[in-house]
């Protein structure tokens, strides 16, 4: 078989070598649509801009995570409200390195554009290959807890997953293009 241009097939024949014309060339026309009602579209726009205001809240939330990470990472506490140099007793146990980069790895996703995780592109093996190494460097480093990796990367598949429920929802409440 050969394609001659899109939209026609022909078949070789190997016998007498004649081109035999199987599908002729498709309409451009659409098929109309029916009208939708005023109520869907309403609902379809109140929806859309719900998922506006979720997509923000969740940005700000990857925001005020990889701030509070910052703020571990540095004080080396997980009392932020607390001045450094109080004697506040620190939780048994914790790692500065550990416990700051679970925050990087769910706020680092929510931050980040939904399609840049989500589909294929030049910048997911990039965002990959970042959360890698904030799940599998404080192991190397000493991290506290010995499966500390295993809370990093559900971290991330967490957020990811919330951004994959709101990408389906945003494609779902879209406007038709007219």
């Amino acid at each position: 078989m050969e394609v001659q241009r899109p939209g026609t097939l022909r078949v070789t024949s190997f016998l007498n070598a004649v081109l035999w014309p199987t599908v002729c060339r498709m309409s451009d026309a659409q098929v109309p649509q029916p009208p939708r009602e005023p109520e869907i579209e309403f609902l379809g726009k109140l929806a859309h801009g719900a998922l506006v205001v979720a997509r923000i809240v969740l940005a700000l939330a990857g925001i005020a995570a990889i701030c509070y990470g910052c703020w571990q990472a540095y004080y080396g506490s997980a009392w932020p409200l607390v001045a450094p140099d109080s004697e506040v007793p620190t939780p048994a146990g914790s790692s500065p390195a550990g416990s700051s980069i679970v925050w990087f790895t769910v706020g680092l996703p929510l931050v980040v554009p939904a399609d840049c995780w989500l589909t294929k592109n030049r910048y997911r093996p990039w965002l990959l290959g970042i959360s890698a190494v904030l799940w599998f460097a404080p192991s190397l480093i000493g991290d506290a807890t010995q499966y500390g990796y295993i809370l990093r990367m559900f971290a991330t598949l967490i957020a990811v997953m919330s951004l994959l429920v709101w990408r389906t929802l945003w494609r779902l409440t879209e406007q038709p293009a007219t």
